[in-house]
């Protein structure tokens, strides 16, 4: 029998997610098309996040898997992206400090912010 996610720990694996890519749950859903309401109570814990959803932050964030994020198995995960994802979870565990987003980050946290940017413009259009 395959054991239920954790929508607590799946949280935390979803904040470190968009930690990891420099978004905040307002800007990640709006890059993800979704309502913010949606996305923040996946972070928070209070429901496990749609399949979907997932899926779409594997585009953002290539590497993560749907097994990774509900049931913590990063064997498919690459090593680096294991190993900073694993410290962001265990720092908003504990509830502490994060690192700073590095060089690479920051080039893929200004991307994201911009590819988000154009589309809240075209559903303005």
């Amino acid at each position: 029998m395959m054991e239920k996610p954790n929508p607590k720990e799946v949280g935390l694996r979803m904040r470190a997610i968009l930690r990891k890519l420099g978004l905040s749950v307002e800007n990640a859903a709006a890059e993800l098309g979704m309502r913010r309401e949606r996305l923040s109570n996946s972070v928070n814990g209070y429901v496990l996040p749609r399949y979907e959803t997932v899926y779409a932050l594997q585009k953002l964030l290539p590497g993560i898997t749907l097994e990774w994020v509900y049931f913590n198995n990063d064997r498919l995960v690459p090593g680096q992206l294991a190993r900073e994802l694993a410290i962001f979870v265990e720092a908003f565990r504990q509830k502490l400090e994060l690192p700073e987003v590095g060089p690479e980050d920051e080039s893929e946290r200004k991307k994201a912010q911009a590819k988000g940017a154009r589309r809240s413009e075209a559903r303005a259009a």
